[in-house]
């Protein structure tokens, strides 16, 4: 470097040691303030997922309390909606912890709990109920794995695009089939799920591979009409 008269210009050894010193401590700052939104997400996470055991917890009560009185089923449906609703959430909560690199498997072994106990206590209501729920009343479990599936991503999208179609007539319950949870290697052997991507519907039907949004939608179609379309060859 040169002054204006072009001579060369002395930086002092302290000078470059302050600068050094100055962009470790931003650097330094720049990690601890990411370190504390990340927990920060995680800890409103887990908040999260403990309410909704709260209120899947109210709703077991409910059921208990019930006994076969069909009166209680319209609460059961209200209930039901909202912890959906709130579990929903929460999933997309964790795929965007996911997607910026935050991962905590002991959080994520949490949440799959919530759902499959979400998604049993909706069967058990909708066997009492029956009656009270519309005919086109559907659910779908998605079992997909973070590694080594391809396909798997692209097959969320399109059961995402299914919801957005269908709405609350279609709960879709997804489980992370590579993360070694006991509760999902429980369903997966519940449904005979042995790749990925698989999706069970209504709790009856397993299908293996990957299936376009329009060809799920005609599926869920199918089994409400109690016929069936084959999986398209290749």
């Amino acid at each position: 470097m040169v002054n204006l008269a072009g001579n060369p210009r002395e930086i002092s050894l302290s000078t470059y040691l302050a600068a050094l010193f100055i962009s470790a401590v931003i650097f330094a700052a720049g990690i601890y303030v990411g370190k504390v939104m990340e927990t920060g997400n995680l800890a409103t996470l887990s908040s999260g997922i403990d309410s909704a055991n709260n209120k899947m917890n109210s709703v077991e009560m409910l059921y208990l309390m019930g006994e076969d009185s069909p009166a209680i089923c319209p609460v059961y449906r209200s209930e039901l909606h909202n912890l959906d609703a709130q579990t929903e959430q929460l999933g997309y909560q964790i795929s965007y912890l996911e997607d910026k690199g935050t991962r905590d498997p002991e959080l994520k072994k949490s949440y799959f709990m919530l759902e499959a106990s979400a998604y049993l206590l909706s069967q058990k209501v909708m066997a009492k109920c029956e009656a009270d729920y519309a005919a086109n009343y559907s659910t779908v479990l998605f079992f997909y794995n973070n590694s080594n599936c391809p396909n798997c991503t692209q097959q969320g999208y399109e059961l995402l695009d299914v919801k957005k179609r269908l709405g609350e007539s279609l709960r879709v319950y997804s489980f992370d089939g590579g993360l070694g949870s006991d509760i999902v290697d429980v369903l997966k052997l519940k449904y005979n799920v042995t790749t990925y991507p698989s999706i069970v519907i209504d709790g009856n039907r397993t299908i293996s591979g990957f299936h376009n949004n329009d060809w799920i939608s005609a599926q869920l179609n199918a089994t409400q009409n109690n016929t069936a379309i084959s999986a398209p060859s290749g």
